[in-house]
């Protein structure tokens, strides 16, 4: 599939990747590269402003940047730098901003002006924490470091001058029986039910409690994008709902929405229907969707009157969490809409829908992304980024569908020599998964190179440095030691009936599909993609079949943990904070149900047992022929089982516990360290490489007694 675009990088240039810039990849400038978040430009389309995050190996912290921009001159300037800065928004009727900020008092409101001065607009009366330790989170985050929180939301109405906000504070500990635990001779469990309070602020007026609700954990817009507590402004009166769990009887239990109207003048909440908040517009201003499966789906928009105009075929999703976004324009009706391509070069980008049906994308091979447009939409801001092009603060004209480049999120990074990288697209029987090759550095043509495969679920696209697919695997570092990385995909759900089916059941552990169905769905149609991948790049002459390795976290881990027991594909692997099928694992969470559907019952069940052993990475440990690296920073007693379970098989492993990890690593030497243990860790065993670094002498002792127990192993790795 790549012989045509081998042809073409040969008449670019006599090798992929190779450039006059003095600076290269590595897991420093990996880990220090700036990830933009959010946008914002002023009603008038004249400034703009973004949050730009960073974590520094010096001095191992994260913080966010909040910087202006001048779209006439292209002048910008730092306003304000936080350990934490999210939610930012352009105050209508201003030319200031408001961002929630942590400025040492935790995370509050604050209002920014375009010099620089910072004002506090609301300070949340109590300070709850953000963690990923379940047992002190108040608000619950697996991806971010811990932080106090005061506000935990807020919007602005479209006058300026009233703005909604949503405070957590901690409730009283209370005894109370496990929801998934009948038996009274059970230990009880203690909880902490949080009071999430929603108001209304009028700016130099009063400040009045709307509504209130009890749960155990607030998900809040400033981290995840979608809130238990939503509001929309129509005119000036809100419109939210809201869907806090609730204690009930001393157990879990959830309340059923409340969706009502508030007028701020009479401070009056009246009940109605759920208000739309989650609905993609179009430009007739009836509700956008993509309908049909796989190739045959298409873009409808269902009028009002129960009519549908059809925009065509689409092979993207509308609005979605990762790409959100919906701009009407102007009194003309037409709409913008923020889109994420699935398949073949998956990447984010922008169309414009016309009254009469026309389609108009914003075209670019890169992600488009982190859009905002001034209130007619006929201007907006976004940021253009891929895999080998940095971040760049780009002007968007939606009538003319041009971008304009304003400025680079940080030139520093545009000095680096760009990568070769081509787009991939692999199938297996009647499934196909899309992803990308990155080339080595120097990439010559019939040399046979090393290559790992890198999977995490459906974030790997065409953008830069992105963590959520990569995590602490340094993608880019890789091919600069001269590694292929085939960054593969997930068979798209989306218009497949039965794999959506599928991911349902293993959500809730009940459905009708057979065990067989959801095991091929879900777990074992990947690792048919991950064959097809290495064999086709391996017959283009890519690839050296015998070197290659696996790597991946969360979902990743899984298919890493699979696909070493169920092939002798892969002669190493790295599991990143993840556990599948272990015996220890059964009766986690809802594994009773999931695991009961898919295996039959505990692994000490005669009836069960044969399927464990189809199936389970830990039953299959002597079955596999790649050394493991074990990256864990959460509770994993699956990690631990299949660790084990290898080296009592006389397997390679290594096992690495970051305790003071969150799901995302996000303490910087962490990460470095990660990183320098996944080169290390692919260099030994399929490079048969070693760091004289004298540091690492103890590691490579033990990783040699590793491959010597290996070789004199019954199995005969």
């Amino acid at each position: 599939m790549f012989a045509a675009v081998w042809a073409a990088a040969v008449l670019l240039g006599t090798a992929a990747g190779e450039s006059n810039s003095s600076r290269f990849w590595t897991s420093e400038a990996i880990i220090e590269a700036p990830r933009v978040v959010e946008t914002a430009i002023t009603a008038d389309g004249r400034s703009a402003a973004y949050i730009v995050r960073r974590d520094h190996l010096d001095g191992n912290r994260r913080d966010s940047t909040l910087v202006w921009v001048d779209l006439r001159s292209k002048n910008k300037r730092d306003l304000l730098t936080a350990s934490w800065i999210s939610r930012l928004s352009a105050i209508p009727g201003s030319t200031d901003w408001s961002v929630l900020a942590d400025e040492g008092s935790g995370i509050q409101l604050y209002r920014v002006t375009t010099e620089g001065t910072i004002s506090l607009v609301v300070r949340g009366q109590s300070l709850v924490t953000m963690t990923a330790d379940t047992t002190r989170a108040i608000i619950y985050s697996t991806m971010e470091p811990d932080e106090m929180v005061g506000v935990v939301d807020y919007g602005w109405a479209p006058n300026g001058g009233t703005l909604w906000y949503s405070t957590a504070s901690p409730g009283t500990s209370v005894l109370a029986a496990s929801a998934a635990i009948s038996d009274p001779t059970v230990p009880k469990v203690v909880y902490a039910p949080n009071r999430s309070e929603l108001h209304v602020l009028t700016v130099g007026g009063g400040d009045r409690l709307v509504a209130s609700s009890g749960g155990y954990q607030v998900w809040p817009t400033l981290f995840y994008g979608s809130d238990a507590a939503k509001w929309r402004w129509d005119t000036n009166r809100g419109s939210y709902s809201l869907d806090y769990g609730t204690p009930s009887q001393g157990e879990a239990g959830n309340q059923k929405p409340t969706q009502e109207t508030y007028d701020p003048v009479s401070g009056q909440s009246t009940p109605g229907p759920s208000p739309a908040l989650s609905v993609t517009i179009g430009p007739n201003g009836g509700q956008l969707s993509v309908q049909g499966a796989s190739v045959q789906r298409r873009l409808v928009e269902r009028k009002s009157d129960g009519t549908t105009l059809d925009f065509g075929p689409a092979d993207f999703s509308l609005n979605t969490a990762r790409n959100p976004g919906n701009w009407i324009l102007g009194p003309g009706g037409s709409v913008v809409v923020a889109i994420h391509h699935d398949a073949l070069n998956a990447r984010s980008s922008l169309i414009r829908l016309d009254r009469d049906g026309s389609v108009h994308e914003f075209e670019t091979a890169v992600s488009i992304d982190h859009c905002a447009f001034s209130d007619d939409a006929l201007r907006g801001v976004c940021i253009r980024e891929g895999l080998a092009e940095p971040p760049t603060l780009v002007e968007v004209d939606s009538q003319a569908g041009t971008q304009t480049t304003i400025t680079d999120v940080d030139p520093g990074y545009s000095e680096i020599a760009p990568l070769f990288y081509l787009p991939g697209l692999w199938s297996d029987g009647p499934h196909r998964a899309a992803g990308f090759v990155v080339l080595p550095r120097g990439y010559r043509r019939g040399t046979h190179y090393p290559a790992i495969v890198l999977t995490h679920g459906y974030d790997g696209d065409n953008a830069f440095v992105k963590q959520d697919f990569q995590w602490s695997y340094p993608l880019q570092a890789f091919a600069e030691r001269g590694y292929v990385v085939i960054c593969i995909n997930d068979i798209p759900v989306q218009g497949d009936a039965a794999r959506s089916a599928a991911y349902s059941q293993v959500g809730s552990g009940a459905g009708d599909l057979s065990a067989d169905q959801v095991e091929h769905l879900f777990w074992l149609d990947e690792l048919g993609i991950y064959k097809a991948a290495v064999r086709a790049l391996s017959d283009e002459g890519l690839i050296d079949q015998k070197r290659v390795g696996i790597a991946g976290y969360s979902r990743g881990s899984q298919m890493v943990e699979i696909s070493i027991t169920q092939t002798d594909l892969f002669k190493a692997a790295s599991s990143g904070d993840g556990q599948i099928f272990a015996p220890s694992t059964f009766w986690m969470g809802n594994n009773p149900g999931l695991y009961g559907m898919l295996l039959g019952g505990p692994v000490y069940d005669p009836s069960a047992w044969p399927k464990w052993q189809q199936i389970s990475p830990t039953l299959r440990a002597k079955r596999t022929t790649a050394p493991v690296l074990f990256e864990i920073a959460s509770m994993a007693p699956g990690a631990v089982d299949f660790y084990h379970a290898l080296r009592s098989a006389g397997a390679p492993a290594e096992f690495v516990y970051y305790p003071d990890e969150t799901h995302l690593p996000n303490v910087p030497q962490d990460r470095l360290r990660i990183m320098t243990e996944n080169l290390d860790w692919f260099d030994f065993w399929l490079n048969g490489k070693e760091d004289p670094d004298p540091r690492k002498a103890d590691q490579y002792r033990r990783w040699e007694g590793m491959k010597v127990g290996a070789m004199s192993s019954p199995e005969g790795r």
